[in-house]
Formats: C-alpha cells, structure tokens, sequence
C-alpha cells in the first residue's frame, strides 16, 4: 500500500470517529466539572449561615465577613451549622464538641488542608506531596525530628547566630522596614537549616524560593477560592501569579535534586545490605529514610514543608514582634529573663522550656491573632455521630469554633496580656495546661488532638530562638506614621499587613547569645 493510501485511509477514519472522540471528550469534561461544582454545594440537613439580608451570597459573606457569618451561627444554633468557603461547605461545631475529635480516626488534618490549597494543580505541587504521602511527612514529624529535637535545637541557635548579623545589619541608626518581608527571609533560613540541612538553607536562591513561593501559593490559594471552578479554569494557565508557582516548582527540583540523590544512595545501600537507614540531620534525610528511599518527589515535599512550615512561624514572629512595639514595657523583663536563664547551661531545650514569660508571650500573642478564629480544621473519612445525635457525612470537612476572645475564659479578652498564661501556669497542677505547644479546648492555636499540629514543637522553639536574638541585640519600636496598617482579617483568619513597617537599631550589649 502506497503512503498516499495509508494517509487516505487514516484520514477516513479520524474523520469518521471524530465526532465520536469529540463526544466522549466533551462528556469526560462535563461529568468533571458537574463532580467539581457537586463538592462545593451546600450539604443537605445542616442551616446555611450567611449575610442575605446583606444581599450577599453565603460565599461572599463568608470571604468579606467570615467572622460575623460565625458569630451570627453560633448565636443562632447550638449544635452544627454549615458555611460556604472558598473551596465548598464546611460545618462549623460550637467548641463544646471539642473533646469529641481528640482520638477520632476518621476525622484528618492534612486532606482538608491540602484540599483549601489546591493540591494536584499545578504548582500546588507541595500541597499535592502532602496529600499524597501524608504518612510520610507526619512520620518524619513526630518520630524523627521529636527525636532529634536536642540536636535541631543546636543547629537552630547556630543558624541564627550567623543570619542575625546577616540579615538584620549593624546599623546603629534606626531604620524602617516592611517587617513581615524580613521576618519572612529570617525564618526561610532557619527552617531551611532543619528541613535541608545547613548547605542549602544558606543559598540565597533556594532561600527565594522558599520565601516568596509560600508567599506566591496563599496569593493564588485566595485568588482561586474567589471564583468558581470553571473561572478557575480558564484563568489558570493564563494567570501570571500561578505561572511563577510552576517556574518555582521546577527550580525547586534542580537545586535539590542532588541532595535527594545523596540521601535516597544512602538509605538503599544500607538496607541492600540488610542494616537500617544511617541517622539523618534533615527534614528532606528524614522523609526519604520513612519512605525507605522510595521514588517519590521530595523536592515537592520540601517546597510542601516551606508552606505549612514557614508561612505560620513567619506570621507568627512578624505578630509578636509588633504585639511587643504596641507594649514596650515588656522588653525589660524578657531581655532579663532570656539572659538569666542562657546565663544557667547555655543553649538547650530546658533553656527554652524555662523561659516562661517568653512562652506566656507567645501564646497570647497567638490567641489575640489566631491564625483562624475556628480550629480542628478535619476531613472526615466517615460519617461520625456526635453527642447530640447529629450525623456528620463521610467526606465532609469540619470546623470547631475557637474560644479566643471568650470572656467567660479570659477577663478582659480585649486585653493583651503577656503574663495571663504565666499566671495560668503557676495554678497548682496547672503547669503543663497553659504552655505555648499545650493543645486544649480552651486555646486552640495548634488545633486538638491526635491531628494537632505536629510541628509545634520545632515552631515554638524556633520562635523563641529568633526572639531572644531580635531583642537582645536590637531596639525595635512601631514606625509612628498614620498609613501604617497592622493586623487584617480574610475570613476568619488572621494576618499581619504585609505593609507593616517596624523600625530597629543595634543595641550595645554586653551579654552574648
């Protein structure tokens, strides 16, 4: 047969099955956009809570006021309500019903948050990581770097040690600065020195990346929950914003390519040769030594671990640092706490554990800006029945609302007060209820449970680490002009302005960290 032939044939062919092709493809996309829009309607037997005598769609009033929509549900229901976020339903349970997920097995952290941030699109690649090897990450967590806290505490200090200087300068003059931006830069880097090991966290590429793609995800995770799915569609390859979030991902995997190369070597010639995994120093080391060095993309994993990780310590600092200008009174009696208590063994994790001030601090820093008014954020992977009898479906998503400004709770909950849970902890057998890390229905900052947060360890200690360098090496004070904004709300959580401007000098000390 003659090509001309061959050519013909094929052509009568695709001609004569195209429509068929066109027809599947057509049905393929519109079962998937009818699954897709299915996921974001209202669930059936729970009151919709929203803002209609505002004129306003249950979704706009939950994006413009997530925590009117709450307050209003609350006072209106005792038991559960529904919400509509960004990325569908969510029933939100009034707080007595807290102690009802502490060991609930079917009720998961990591799938409603990978879910609200887009895992599987592309470049929500570390999202999508986190989904998919759940018990991986969290394995990593809670029995490699638990383990290995001691050391990770060491390698913290003497990270911070170096970019301190680095970072924040010796200008004794004072100078003004967007303040969550180089909180963001500072925390990159000693997270970076526990997630990639001490090479790496000081590259200022990889450092780039791991800032602004933090930044970069939960821009786009905003924008893509404003829309419905089909805009989101059609927006998506087109947007500049989620362009940058794919450019970031493939760069992210040629930098750590070779280390992933190294510690996947590792750990297979160690168990070829029927003995363990060798002790890892790193976040990425110990991933691949949980996973037994199987294919995976841990560059994806590491950029999944920058987002969880970076983005909340970096809010979390950039908070504290403006709670303590709006409260200078409180410098004298950290900067003394924090030298007495260096001055009696030096660095260790009973260092840190015994700064109380500084740890009463941070919690009511964290309770006056919870990163979300509602907490125990859960995917149920099966229907569970609460105490009322009220049946919650199999593949619904959860909320339990905070008690942070309950007055019942805390008097004066308008107050900031860096000794209320200093004076919590002195109460007789009170003393492990009121830590910073503490998990509890009455301050749920790290959620509840058995899918509490469990990097909150390593986050506390690295924020105090920061802190005791920032305040004992430098004076801070709030940049006194009228435009500049503070704290902001996107629906029921929490944020620092990224415009904030602090202003700092070096201080003379005579005490070195």
């Amino acid at each position: 047969m003659s090509p001309q032939m061959v050519y013909h044939a094929l052509y009568q062919i695709t001609v004569a099955y195209l429509p068929f092709v066109a027809a599947a493809l057509i049905s393929a996309i519109a079962y998937h956009l009818k699954k897709q829009a299915d996921t974001e309607r209202p669930l059936k037997d729970f009151p919709l809570v929203g803002l209609e005598e505002e004129g306003l769609s249950p979704k706009e009033a939950w994006m413009k006021h997530g925590p009117r929509v709450m307050a209003k549900g609350l006072k209106a229901h005792r038991g559960a309500f529904q919400v509509m976020t960004g990325t569908g339903p969510k029933i939100m349970l009034p707080n007595h019903f807290t102690e009802e997920f502490r060991k609930n097995e079917v009720a998961n952290l990591i799938q409603t948050q990978t879910r609200d941030n887009f895992a599987g699109w592309p470049g929500f690649d570390g999202m999508t990581f986190l989904s998919k090897h759940e018990r991986v990450v969290v394995d990593a967590i809670r029995i490699n770097l638990t383990q290995s806290m001691g050391a990770v505490t060491e390698a913290l200090v003497d990270e911070t040690r170096l970019a301190t200087p680095e970072i924040f300068g010796y200008e004794k003059e004072w100078q003004t600065v967007p303040i969550k931006s180089l909180a963001g830069y500072y925390i990159s880097r000693l997270s970076s020195r526990v997630f990639l090991g001490p090479d790496l966290c000081r590259n200022p590429k990889w450092l780039d990346i791991a800032q602004s793609h933090t930044v970069n995800l939960f821009q786009a995770s905003m924008a893509m929950r404003q829309g419905s799915y089909l805009r989101r569609l059609l927006t998506f390859w087109f947007n500049p914003l989620y362009k940058q979030l794919r450019d970031q991902v493939r760069d992210s995997r040629r930098m750590v390519q070779p280390v992933i190369d190294k510690r996947k070597a590792e750990v297979r010639n160690a168990l070829a040769s029927g003995g363990k995994p060798p002790k890892m120093t790193d976040m990425i080391g110990w991933m691949v030594a949980q996973a037994q060095a199987r294919d995976m993309d841990y560059a994806a994993g590491q950029l999944g671990m920058s987002v969880v990780g970076i983005h909340t310590t970096t809010e979390a600092l950039s908070q504290a640092l403006v709670d303590l200008c709006q409260h200078p009174e409180l410098f004298k009696p950290l900067r003394e706490e924090i030298v007495q208590e260096v001055n009696i063994e030096g660095w260790t994790r009973t260092t840190l554990h015994r700064m109380r001030l500084m740890d009463s601090f941070l919690k009511e820093s964290q309770r006056m800006h919870p990163a979300s008014a509602a907490s125990v954020n859960r995917h149920l992977y099966g229907d569970v029945t609460l105490s009322d009898g009220t049946v919650l479906p199999k593949g619904s998503r959860i909320w339990i609302a905070g008690r942070f400004s309950d007055p019942d709770l805390y008097p004066e909950p308008e107050k900031f007060d860096a000794y209320r849970f200093w004076r919590l902890r002195n109460r007789p057998g009170k003393s492990n209820n009121w830590q910073h890390t503490s998990m509890t229905p009455e301050h749920l900052g790290f959620g509840y449970g058995d899918h509490g947060c469990p990097g909150r360890f390593l986050a506390s200690n690295e924020l105090k680490i920061a802190l005791c360098f920032l305040l004992l090496n430098y004076d801070w004070k709030l940049d006194d002009e009228q435009d500049n904004p503070t704290f902001i709300h996107f629906g029921i959580g929490n944020l620092l302005h990224p415009m904030c401007r602090l202003s700092y000098r070096l201080r003379d000390v005579d005490f070195e960290l």
